[in-house]
Parts: structure tokens; C-alpha cells; sequence
């Protein structure tokens, strides 16, 4: 048994105490006041959204749907005690738990709350605007503007009266595959996953996206399929995720790109890229010779870009390319490993475990069953 409140009571509850003299609760609070008050609403799992009746252009409509869409008051249906203690972390790891990181519309007069989490945010303005909160300042997210924010970054989110502020969340390890083929054009959008897949330094970056049909429609159906509890949703909101990152990427080419040379002259997408193609047998006196560097400063560039040595991002990429080939063939331990691009099965081994802890054949046994790791 579900019980549940509409998005638009809990967004009337956060403006009903926007309005008291003790100032705006957040959005976990709201939904607790409408369980406390019986406001919840019983059934056996949680309404369709009806999303398909939404046209693309109108934003009322969008509007109203929005206000319908189901939030699951389940969490508090247990032992009273520390409810109220409850803090942001909490209210992500519930949202995480109970909606599976459906797509959420962001709602306004709420207290500003502070959080990171692991997931990629995808934050985008389609009437109105809204802004990011950071230890820095604030960055504004005009209306059209897709805002992208990476893991561990710390952060919150508000949005304007009456604006149609969406927030997406996505997990690197169900992405990375899939932003992997949309990552060697040389970008805005592939510099920020270059680095937030390998370190925490860049923690969002903005794009200009004016909405058209085309991504009206790609929304439309991230939302309908997230909340139509219907087999493998997961995987299709996961695809058209990638539709909607490939429209991204489309915008970004029609910018004025400055990304392929740096201010010392060094294209790092492109030295990305190589390096990408050819982990397997190229050293980084090879990279260097390719793109005429000295090596010593080509790998000191890499390692400020990427966030890790020359050495470690090769490794990474071997062990990467090692794991999908154990999830996905029959191939033997020594295959694997040629192909990899390690010496020998006997180092392979060891580096293998020595990074993620067992053997590959012990990582081959433990994914019998589990599909994508």
C-alpha cells in the first residue's frame, strides 16, 4: 500500500509556510506536514502522470500535469521517533529509494539546503528561470539554459515563481558508456564530463538550449516513461537521456567553440581522444610525439585537465575496457588481458586486483546474473 500527496499540495504547503514569520520549510518537511495533517492519499501503487495528454507547446498544461505528478509520503509510514530530524541527505537518499530517481519539477519558497550527492544533476529552465547555490555565489539559469552539476559538488537548487525548473538525475555508472560516444566532439559539454568523470574539480557548467519540440517531446517522454512503473522504465528514460544530451551537444555546435585549443595551445579534447583510441599499446612519449610536445609538460597538462596522472588515466581505461569485456564475453583471463592492452595474464591479474579488490575471475563469477555492473 502507497500513500501519497500531489506535487501541487506539497508546493502550496511550502508557500503556506513561506508566508509564516518562521520562513520557508524544505520540500521533505512539506511532505511530512501533509502526512502529520492525514493529508495522504491511499493506493496500491502510485498514479500515472498522465504525461501523453501534454502537447509539447503548452506550458499551463505542463503546469497543471506537474501539479498532479504523485509524491510518495511512504517513507514516514514507520516509527515516529526522529522523523523530524530528518536532514537534506535524507530527503535525497528517500527520493533515491522511493521515486528512483525519477525526473522532478523544482519547487519554489523553499529554504536554501545545502547537499551533494553522487548522481549527475541535470537541471533545465524551460519558462522562468531559477539558479544555483554555491559556497561562491550564485549562478543564474535562465530560461532555455540547461545547467549540468557533478557529483559531490555542494550545492542547492532554487526556482522563480511560476517558472518550469526541471531536475533529471543520472548515475555515472549506468551514463558513462553512453556519454563516452557523445564525449570525443571538443565542447563545453565534453570538458565538464572529462573532468567531473575523473575528479570533483568542475562541478557544473551551463548551456544554452532554447526548448524546442524536439526537446519538449524528449522531456515529455523522460517523464512518462519514469513514472509509468512499467518494465525496464530505467533503461528508457536512461536512453532518452542520451537523446536529450545529443541536443545538447547539437547547441553546443552551434556556439562559438573556444575549447579546442587551451591558452598554452594544447587541445586537450583531441589529446583525450587519442589517447582513448590508443591506451593500449601508446605511452606518453608517444601522445607527445603525435601532438609535438614534450612529454614531461604534455603530462603535467594532462594531469591538471584530467585530475590524475598519465600513468592512473591509462590504467583506469585498461581496467575499464578489461570489466565490460568479462561482464559481456567468454573471452579467457589471458584474452582479456591482451586485449586490454596489459603485458601478461600474471600482471594483469595482479592490477586487477590490486584496483577493485578480486580477481578477474572472481569479478567474472560475481556478475552471473547482474547484468551491467
Amino acid at each position: 500500500m502507497k500513500v501519497y500527496a500531489l506535487w501541487g499540495e506539497v508546493q502550496e504547503k511550502l508557500r503556506q509556510c513561506a508566508d509564516r514569520m518562521e520562513g520557508p520549510a524544505d520540500f521533505l518537511e512539506a511532505m511530512h506536514m501533509l502526512y502529520e495533517e492525514g493529508k495522504g492519499r491511499n493506493a496500491q501503487c502510485l498514479p500515472e502522470m498522465g504525461m501523453e495528454q501534454w502537447d509539447c507547446e503548452d506550458m499551463e498544461e505542463f503546469h497543471r500535469i506537474m501539479d498532479r505528478m504523485p509524491v510518495d509520503l511512504s517513507c514516514f509510514v514507520r516509527k515516529e521517533e526522529g522523523i523530524r530530524d530528518l536532514e537534506t541527505a535524507d530527503l535525497i537518499e528517500i527520493m533515491k529509494a522511493t521515486m528512483n530517481t525519477l525526473p522532478l519539477k523544482i519547487a519554489t519558497h523553499q529554504k536554501i539546503h545545502m547537499h551533494r550527492h553522487k548522481n549527475y544533476e541535470l537541471l533545465y529552465a524551460m519558462r522562468g528561470s531559477g539558479g544555483l547555490h554555491m559556497k561562491t555565489g550564485i549562478a543564474h539559469i535562465p530560461e532555455g539554459t540547461m545547467c549540468l552539476v557533478g557529483p559531490d559538488f555542494l550545492h542547492d537548487v532554487w526556482a522563480e515563481s511560476d517558472s518550469e525548473l526541471i531536475s533529471i538525475a543520472f548515475w555515472k555508472e549506468n551514463m558513462e558508456q553512453v556519454l563516452r560516444k557523445l564525449l570525443y566532439d571538443e565542447n563545453i559539454m565534453s570538458d565538464f564530463f572529462y573532468n567531473s568523470l575523473n575528479s570533483t574539480r568542475q562541478g557544473y557548467v551551463l548551456l544554452e538550449m532554447p526548448l524546442d519540440r524536439e526537446i519538449c517531446w524528449t522531456i515529455q517522454h523522460i517523464f512518462q516513461e519514469g513514472y509509468s512503473g512499467k518494465s525496464y522504465a530505467r533503461e528508457i528514460c536512461i536512453s532518452y537521456i542520451e537523446l536529450l544530451f545529443a541536443y545538447a551537444v547539437r547547441a553546443c555546435a552551434r556556439l562559438e567553440s573556444g575549447t579546442e585549443k587551451r591558452q598554452d595551445g594544447v587541445p586537450m579534447a583531441t589529446v583525450m581522444k587519442y589517447i582513448q583510441d590508443n591506451f593500449r599499446t601508446a605511452t606518453l612519449n608517444d601522445v607527445a610525439a603525435v601532438f609535438h610536445y614534450d612529454p614531461d609538460y604534455l603530462g603535467k597538462r594532462i594531469k591538471t585537465w584530467m585530475g590524475q596522472g598519465y600513468a592512473d588515466l591509462v590504467g583506469k581505461l585498461k581496467l575499464e575496457q578489461a570489466k565490460n569485456m568479462l561482464r559481456t564475453t567468454s573471452l579467457t583471463v589471458e584474452r582479456v588481458a591482451e586485449l586490454a592492452g596489459y603485458g601478461s595474464a600474471s600482471y594483469f591479474s595482479r592490477a586487477f586486483r590490486a584496483q577493485s579488490g578480486v580477481t578477474p575471475t572472481e569479478y567474472r563469477k560475481g556478475q552471473d546474473g547482474k547484468g551491467q555492473n
